[in-house]
């Protein structure tokens, strides 16, 4: 029969270790070792898919922004429509229709996040606008004068810089 202390497979005072115990205190050192580890590889796991999460949510939103440049010419097209409507058509059904598929598609586009920049009036900032000519004008020096094609942001980034006349200075 076996000591009533001693666990059946183990030799009698392998259980029952105190804190001096060299083998203890091995143990207890590679186990914090292992957790560390653990921990190290479990923060470096998260930071390696918040960062694959960001990447793939630039890459998507660059990917959308190029879609929705591409669409910007179909809306000149439809605005330059809209200015040159002879007005015996201007209330046509089929001009009506036009204006409808007009007004569906400046709604996706704002939908998606599609917003127009440059106004005349305005101060030229050169993140925004292309100058494609200067003008004197009454208006202070490096004012928009006129707009010749609206500029489209989405998200804060510029889809297309608007084109514009800029003042170069001041007419007395």
């Amino acid at each position: 029969m076996t000591a009533p202390h001693a666990l059946r497979g183990f030799p009698a005072g392998t259980v029952h270790r105190t804190k001096d115990d060299p083998h203890l205190q091995a143990a207890e050192a590679a186990a914090t070792e292992y957790l560390s580890g653990w921990q190290r590889a479990l923060a470096d796991y998260e930071n390696l898919r918040k960062d694959l999460e960001d990447r793939l949510a630039h890459a998507s939103g660059a990917a959308q922004d190029s879609v929705l440049k591409d669409f910007l010419p179909i809306l000149d097209y439809f605005e330059a429509a809209m200015r040159h409507t002879p007005e015996e058509l201007k209330s046509h059904p089929w001009t009506t229709g036009v204006i409808q598929i007009y007004h569906a598609f400046r709604s996706f586009l704002q939908e998606a996040g599609v917003t127009a920049t440059g106004e005349a009036g305005s101060p030229f900032d050169p993140k925004l606008h292309e100058a494609v000519a200067e003008e004197p004008s009454h208006l202070p020096a490096g004012t928009i004068t006129e707009v010749l094609a609206a500029g489209y942001l989405r998200n804060g980034r510029v889809l297309r810089a608007a084109r514009v006349k800029v003042s170069t200075s001041s007419e007395t």
